[in-house]
């Protein structure tokens, strides 16, 4: 049983997100299973009615439960559930704003544009960042909007996830796209393959083209 959409104050937000909504699991005994950060209502209610079966209206309500978990978990700080959710062989994909510059005869004219660059990284190079990040934070709050959900055309066990991410901590912050692909092979037990990042502007406040964020059709699968 879950219950929705429950009023609560997260006095390590921001003043401007302190107002926010969680989420109660509860087993079949009327015992708490699990607590987490809540998904807008109405992005709830989108993403469950785009349903087209019973089997893709269990999926959607799981990935629902999974992102609400995943964020909940680096609020948390809970290292073990997000290396839990993280397939061995996953790929790792975080895209950062560089300076370049281009050709001129006059060095004194040279000018610079922006682009973004792409690194990769494994899970165990990943979850090693983290930890280090998580050790330097006294918090950290996370925020996902603008949430998608798209199932394979073919693969119907592998979804898309895409969502603006906003990353708040004692040290840091940004805002930018997040992708998940997750992978439903083993339908009690999903978990990410792909995971990107990239800002959703640049440096000079110029926003990324939408066609830019990663998606499921970038990947052969």
């Amino acid at each position: 049983y879950q219950i929705r959409n429950i009023p609560v104050e997260m006095l390590a937000a921001d003043e401007d997100q302190q107002e926010q909504e969680s989420v109660i699991n509860f087993t079949s005994d009327g015992l708490i299973h699990n607590v987490m950060v809540a998904l807008e209502n109405h992005r709830y209610v989108d993403i469950i009615s785009a349903n087209i079966s019973v089997t893709d209206l269990i999926r959607r309500q799981t990935i629902i439960e999974f992102v609400e978990n995943f964020r909940t978990s680096y609020n948390r700080k809970d290292i073990d559930y997000i290396e839990s959710v993280f397939s061995d062989q996953a790929l790792i994909i975080t895209g950062n704003v560089v300076k370049v510059k281009e050709n001129s005869d006059n060095m004194i004219q040279a000018m610079y544009s922006e682009k973004i660059q792409y690194s990769t990284s494994s899970k165990e190079e990943y979850i090693k960042k983290l930890k280090r990040c998580f050790s330097r934070n006294a918090y950290i709050n996370l925020k996902f909007e603008e949430l998608e959900v798209v199932r394979h055309p073919i693969k119907d066990h592998i979804y898309g996830v895409t969502l603006k991410q906003h990353w708040n901590s004692s040290t840091y912050s940004d805002v930018g796209y997040l992708f998940l692909m997750i992978d439903f092979t083993d339908p009690e037990y999903p978990c990410i393959q792909v995971r990107t990042w990239q800002p959703d502007k640049y440096s000079d406040g110029k926003k990324i083209d939408r066609d830019e964020v990663f998606e499921l059709s970038d990947f052969n699968i």
